[in-house]
């Protein structure tokens, strides 16, 4: 009998041979559990153990952006004063254009007899409520509000360009 008793050990051994060769087993994966730390910040670093505030954020522009916020007199910018100036010089023109058409305009509604027009240039109450059904056309009215909208974005432009506000005025 005890030629024929297998031992235990030797049992295992022969059922692995037995068997054909399997994939490594995978790690357990945790399961989430009430107890599972949940990180406070987006990198799940205390600050209260960093050596350094910006050591919470990714190398580049967060760290950078940070940092500026952290130390405002560090934040360099590029102005872009050449492309700045010729948006200037661009709507320059156009309103050099509308100035003339505007004029004109002015010109040939003054001479408008017989017509609300022609108080436009006296009364802004009658340039404001011009209406095409009472005055025919409303061009000046038109040309007054594209100036307008042009101008704002002009001397806002202006401003961000030479922000010291001397102005040539001609």
């Amino acid at each position: 009998m005890t030629d024929l008793a297998i031992s235990s050990s030797d049992a295992k051994a022969a059922a692995a041979a037995a068997k054909p060769p399997s994939a490594p087993a995978l790690p357990e994966k945790p399961t989430p559990t009430a107890t599972t730390n949940v990180p406070t910040n987006p990198a799940g670093l205390d600050p209260n153990t960093l050596e350094h505030p910006l050591d919470a954020y990714v190398k580049g522009y967060p760290k950078i952006a940070h940092r500026m916020g952290l130390v405002p007199e560090t934040a360099m910018f590029r102005r872009f004063g050449a492309l700045n100036a010729r948006n200037l010089l661009y709507l320059q023109q156009e309103l050099a254009v509308i100035e003339k058409k505007l004029i004109k305009q002015e010109w040939d509604d003054n001479q408008s007899q017989g017509s609300k027009k022609c108080k436009y240039a006296i009364d802004a109450r009658w340039l404001h409520s011009a209406t095409s059904a009472r005055d025919g056309d409303t061009k000046q009215k038109d040309l007054i509000l594209e100036m307008r909208n042009l101008l704002n974005q002009y001397s806002e432009s202006m401003h961000h360009v030479w922000p010291t506000g001397k102005l040539m005025d001609w």
